[in-house]
């Protein structure tokens, strides 16, 4: 046998229409706590990147550079000393000299000799050489300087040759340098967002580990909620969770201690109250049949008590049936019914004809008659009362295997935030309040309810379109042949 889907057994989950989200829409919207604690691990891993990659790429930029402007530097001291020796012979060929002198095509050379500008390259002149390095090597120094030349780096050395009356300048372009720590600097982005990644993921992780526990405490509230307080939570495992595991577990046992307290007064006191029922209702019985022999007076009040009494009495059978699902006592004995030869033998007991319209082809249900007839009976009666009469019982498949009997009303339908309070117990809605002189216990529809969640269905009320309200009976329909698992139905 196999459970149609969305009727799990024994579950007492109730909707209005399709499932409600559980995530709160009012209020600002809040992260939530797997995603704040990935978003700290991200951060951190951001931050601890971030430095890392910063301090690296500082020390990396500082050694490279350090090292080309040494080997600059030696370059240019060794090249300079060249140029002064050289410029001892009145016949030198200074061009070609300089020519030589980069033979590496590495640097480009300038020389300036008795105020004449010599150079390698017709893009190094005299404004190409900062003004402060001139001032510098005028007065016979040496010193370097960093510069920016067309975009490239480039690093320029200059030597005094106050022997020959000369000065010498090297210019080194680093666009090697600079390409260097680009790659470096990309390679550094890259590992910090790797790594903040990485991060994330273990947040998740860690996240996702840390929150079991408190998703167990979840489902198991969830399925006490619904009905199965006989859940506990596993008091092994971790030993941090063993003081809210023992307070999750003595809360449950309280708590099933009260219901069943409560179940088993509410099952006494009915039970206590049907005997003096049956003795007012066979006295009652008596006076109505020696109704001549009473004065006209004694007759109203005679009326009024039968009336009371048949109420009271309906009140008692259902206190007796609410205790029975609330004890955990209820017998419920499934059958094949077809649900549009139900619903009309039905309404065949109702004076005033009520249409029902069957739309394609039901499904046969597997259902408690005499639970069913009650729900049934129940619905027409609350639209009766409160909806201006019931204008239509609609059999119908739904979704999932799932067969619904709709009773719609020409009343003023059901506010929305009221589609679930009315069907508390002792519970009346705003129609209900305004119309005092309509009785009622405020029990039927808690009733209907509970019958309906022990066959494995649902009961609702929505919108009917048009004006009125219209409450959904939905219960599991047989599925190719095999019906629904009806096992650990007593409750």
């Amino acid at each position: 046998m196999s459970l149609p889907r969305g009727a799990p057994s024994g579950s007492t989950t109730e909707r209005e229409g399709p499932a409600p989200s559980r995530r709160r829409s009012n209020g600002p919207w809040r992260a939530g706590l797997r995603i704040r604690t990935a978003s700290s691990f991200a951060f951190g891993a951001l931050l601890v990147a971030s430095i890392m990659a910063a301090l690296t790429f500082t020390i990396a930029r500082a050694y490279l550079i350090d090292q080309r402007e040494s080997g600059a530097l030696r370059q240019s001291y060794v090249n300079a000393r060249l140029v002064r020796d050289a410029l001892d012979d009145p016949n030198v060929d200074i061009a070609d000299l300089l020519t030589s002198l980069r033979a590496d095509g590495r640097s480009e050379v300038a020389v300036l000799v008795g105020g004449r500008w010599y150079s390698t390259s017709v893009a190094v002149s005299e404004r190409s050489i900062p003004a402060s390095l001139r001032t510098v090597t005028s007065v016979d120094e040496a010193g370097r300087q960093l510069i920016t030349i067309d975009g490239t780096p480039t690093l320029v050395n200059g030597v005094a040759l106050p022997g020959a009356n000369a000065t010498y300048y090297e210019l080194f372009p680093l666009r090697e340098l600079a390409i260097t720590l680009t790659a470096i600097r990309t390679a550094l982005i890259v590992s910090a967002a790797t790594a903040t990644g990485i991060g994330a993921l273990a947040g998740l992780f860690v996240s996702r580990r840390v929150l079991l526990p408190l998703r167990r405490v979840a489902v198991t509230a969830n399925e006490i909620a619904t009905g199965r307080i006989d859940r506990r939570l596993d008091a092994s495992g971790d030993p941090d969770l063993g003081p809210l595991t023992d307070s999750f577990n003595s809360m449950v046992d309280a708590l099933q201690t009260q219901i069943k307290r409560e179940a088993r007064f509410s099952s006494d006191v009915s039970h206590e109250l049907r005997s003096p029922l049956a003795a007012l209702s066979s006295a009652i019985a008596i006076a109505k049949r020696r109704r001549g022999a009473l004065p006209p007076d004694i007759d109203d009040v005679v009326d009024v008590i039968d009336d009371q009494v048949k109420r009271f009495q309906s009140l008692t059978v259902d206190l007796l049936e609410i205790a029975r699902v609330d004890a955990g006592s209820a017998d419920l004995h499934l059958e094949q019914l077809d649900p549009e030869v139900f619903v009309r033998r039905c309404m065949d007991s109702y004076d005033d004809p009520i249409e029902v319209v069957v739309e394609g082809k039901p499904l046969p249900v597997f259902a408690d008659k005499r639970r069913l007839r009650q729900v049934m009976t129940n619905l027409v009666t609350n639209a009766t009362k409160y909806g201006g009469g019931a204008d239509a019982i609609v059999v119908s498949n739904g979704p999932d295997h799932m067969v619904r009997l709709s009773v719609e009303d020409r009343g003023p339908g059901v506010a929305a935030e009221e589609r679930d309070e009315i069907f508390g117990r002792f519970s009346r809605g705003r129609v209900a309040a305004s119309q005092p002189d309509v009785r009622g216990s405020g029990l039927g529809l808690a009733l209907a309810r509970e019958h309906v969640s022990l066959m494995h269905g649902s009961l609702w009320v929505e919108d009917r379109e048009g004006g009125g309200a219209r409450f959904i009976v939905e219960l599991p329909a047989e599925v190719d042949g095999h019906e629904p698992i009806t096992e650990g139905i007593r409750r």
